[in-house]
């Protein structure tokens, strides 16, 4: 008995003990000129710069003065590409909380692909080339989609957990 009691009193110290942060930094406070990301956590907000980074193919000096190289502070100026990346956060963000209730649908990647301008005319090999795995793909497809097998003696219709069969291409059913 005396040993379930140790335990409990033990228990009861360690859950009264402050974990992780309660109150993480957030980005306006850590960092200057931060005017459409502001009141995330610092972590949430250097994510999200890899993935602009990440989803146009730049690193920060692309969009940032090159300054930062040397000073910290630079990080804070103002350049046209900052600017612009506002207004393409603002589009999204809209877009997003417009169409498909809030959830993150639209990102920087749905349309630049890792490219600095976003290609405006579709690559016929997406249509007709021979499909290609990829092992990092992560699918996010919502529960309400159903994926169609194109195939050349049939066309059958499968939920997402469906499987293909007979080689045939993959396309979305709402």
């Amino acid at each position: 008995m005396l040993k379930i009691g140790v335990f409990l009193l033990g228990l009861a110290a360690a859950t009264g003990q402050a974990g992780p942060e309660q109150n993480p930094q957030v980005s306006d406070i850590v960092f200057k000129n931060v005017r459409v990301l502001k009141g995330i956590p610092v972590d949430e907000f250097m994510d999200t710069m890899g993935m602009f980074a990440s989803s146009l193919g730049y690193d920060c000096s692309s969009c940032h003065s090159p300054e930062i190289r040397t000073n910290r502070d630079a990080f804070a100026i103002e350049t046209p590409l900052i600017q612009r990346a506002r207004g393409m956060i603002t589009m999204m963000n809209t877009l997003n909380r417009t169409y498909f209730r809030g959830e993150p649908r639209v990102s920087c990647f749905t349309c630049h692909r890792g490219n600095y301008s976003p290609e405006i005319i579709p690559s016929l090999a997406l249509q007709y080339g021979e499909l290609k795995e990829d092992p990092n793909a992560i699918a996010s497809a919502p529960r309400s989609f159903t994926w169609m097998w194109e195939t050349a003696s049939k066309r059958t219709t499968a939920t997402t957990a469906g499987s293909r069969k007979n080689g045939g291409r993959c396309r979305w059913s709402a």
